[in-house]
């Protein structure tokens, strides 16, 4: 690609093309894109120069290629979630250019061969990674660049959109709504356009295997949807899904089974990942597992039902009985969602009458704790009630 045939350099960029050959001889380390064929003063330091790993500080104005439809210009309308990376991938192998300096590669795979997850990778770092089921995860590889953050810009789904204030990046969600950003986070787009849609202070965020609450700032006074929707996450019923034993095939049976009804019952697509995984349980239970085998898939699916627990809670063995398993309530997670002041706590006294009332529009979670120490906990947004989430 030649210089003239790229996109036009700002007047006002603070790195500027060196043209002639004065230029040069001036340049104290002159520098050369191979993709674009600019040249630039490295010596010279701005925002963008000294330019990291020999990037080009005017990556961003690159003619984007994209080896079978040239015309189009906006990395977004190829690439956008696992569906579209993979069809872009399509008899491709495991990895194909995107645009300069841009690869999607097929990533993890699960043990019986499905791909789980396809990689954008800037350079030596995978900014965006597209999991199997919706799943986004963002990563800087600890360049917090313009090139970097304009990148991951074009690949985010509408309504998402990383900004960033002297030298700290957030992520908006929409309705004024943002939150911090961390190099490693995973999220699902909509989950996080709803909370702020609907004036929470926190949205789910997975970081390091784990579910957290970012706390969500809002740029401006919150709008509120005066009415609404009542639909959300599905989740399983607390209790037993298999008791009394602790042989490996029969919580295979009995979690294999517990897993595709949650599937059915909550209307959630399956994951490729997990159908193939279902699919070769009930092959090796057709022909009985072999040692070693059934172990193997008891983890797995445990860790696939955990998806399905409710806020506070977890997938496993009860507290009181190790081969009781189930989903039950995490004690200390909620003790700590009160500390935090995630979830409101309302007791009744013993008469039946209530000891705490809940702020007018209150948004969030309420405990309520009954005169005989039961627990129920409910959703709210703007005071309406949502209904349990358990008890």
């Amino acid at each position: 690609m030649s210089p003239t045939s790229a996109s036009k350099i700002p007047d006002d960029f603070p790195v500027k093309v060196i043209r002639t050959a004065a230029q040069r001889a001036k340049a104290r380390r002159l520098a050369t894109c191979g993709d674009c064929g600019r040249s630039w003063d490295d010596a010279i330091a701005t925002e963008w120069t000294p330019s990291p790993s020999g990037r080009c500080p005017f990556e961003y104005y690159h003619d984007t290629v994209y080896d079978d439809n040239p015309s189009v210009r906006r990395i977004g309308d190829i690439v956008h979630d696992y569906a579209s990376a993979l069809g872009f991938l399509h008899g491709h192998g495991w990895s194909r250019k995107l645009a300069n300096n841009t690869l999607v590669e097929k990533l993890d795979y699960d043990k019986h061969g499905g791909l789980k997850s396809i990689g954008i990778r800037l350079h030596g770092t995978y900014v965006v990674i597209f999991h199997d089921g919706g799943l986004i995860e963002l990563r800087s590889g600890g360049w917090r660049t313009v090139t970097t953050k304009q990148r991951i810009n074009q690949l985010l789904p509408p309504g998402l959109r990383l900004d960033q204030t002297d030298f700290d990046w957030t992520l908006s969600i929409g309705n004024g709504g943002r939150i911090d950003f961390v190099d490693g986070m995973q999220f699902y787009p909509n989950v996080l356009k709803d909370a702020a849609r609907l004036g929470y202070d926190t949205a789910p965020v997975v970081l390091n295997d784990r579910t957290v609450k970012m706390p969500i700032t809002y740029a401006r006074k919150r709008r509120v949807e005066s009415n609404p929707p009542r639909k959300r996450m599905k989740y399983a019923q607390l209790g037993s899904v298999s008791t009394g034993t602790l042989d490996s095939e029969s919580l295979v049976s009995a979690f294999s089974g517990e897993l595709e009804s949650l599937y059915s019952e909550t209307g959630h697509p399956v994951p490729g990942h997990v159908r193939t995984m279902l699919a070769e349980v009930k092959r090796l239970d057709s022909i009985d597992f072999e040692d070693g085998d059934a172990s193997e898939y008891v983890d797995e699916l445990a860790q696939e039902l955990e998806h399905f627990a409710p806020p506070f809670c977890y997938f496993g063995a009860s507290e009181g009985d190790g081969a009781d398993f189930g989903f039950w309530v995490s004690e200390d997670s909620v003790r700590e969602a009160v500390r935090s002041g995630e979830i409101a706590v309302v007791e009744d006294d013993t008469r039946g009458g209530r000891q705490d009332v809940l702020p007018k529009n209150y948004t969030g979670y309420r405990l309520h704790i009954s005169d005989h120490g039961n627990y129920s906990l409910y959703e709210y947004v703007r005071g309406k009630n949502l209904g349990d989430v358990w008890q």
